[in-house]
């Protein structure tokens, strides 16, 4: 059997089940079509099909300024991007440095950060030329890495979301339990 891979989508509404009351069709819709209320369990792939079968409780209206590759960039990778900040305990007014601002989990976390978290001072990395869109994005302070190295930052943080693995707790870390 052939799998056809894929969890997020956005697309239109062309036929529903007789129990669906959330959508009409003709809709624009996005989501993640796993249900990741069943730990452990992964439930159904194949977004990267022309057609899919989704229940309506795993999507939501597509907003309107987004295109429908934004909108299916979107659901895993802000889920990825809140599940650091819930394992983290991160609290309101707590600080946070990110390290790939500019990148897919980067960004979210950003603007997660900034808009949804109330972190008090969100700091970011990412190259020279993407300082102006981080900071577009939120945050307080943008690092290029390409020009100041890791070592040289004395500031402490509360949380270290690290992106893409550089292992820098230490270093960044007020080190709170």
């Amino acid at each position: 059997m052939q799998v056809v891979p894929g969890c997020d989508m956005a697309g239109v509404v062309v036929a529903k089940g007789t129990g669906v009351t959330k959508f009409d069709l003709g809709d624009a819709v996005y989501g993640n079509i796993q249900d990741f209320n069943a730990p452990g369990k992964l439930k159904q792939l194949g977004t990267l099909a022309e057609f899919i079968a989704v229940e309506e409780t795993l999507v939501a209206m597509k907003p309107q300024n987004l295109s429908f590759e934004e909108a299916a960039s979107l659901p895993l990778a802000v889920q990825t991007a809140m599940e650091g900040f819930v394992t983290a305990d991160f609290k309101e007014g707590q600080t946070v440095f990110i390290v790939g601002g500019a990148g897919g989990v980067g960004t979210l976390a950003v603007q997660l950060a900034k808009n949804f978290y109330n972190a008090s001072y969100v700091v970011a990395t990412c190259s020279s030329a993407k300082v102006e869109f981080v900071k577009k994005l939120g945050a307080d302070k943008v690092i290029d890495y390409t020009n100041t190295k890791y070592e040289e930052i004395k500031e402490k943080f509360d949380f270290l979301y690290d992106t893409i693995g550089e292992g820098l707790q230490e270093l960044l870390c007020s080190c709170q339990g």
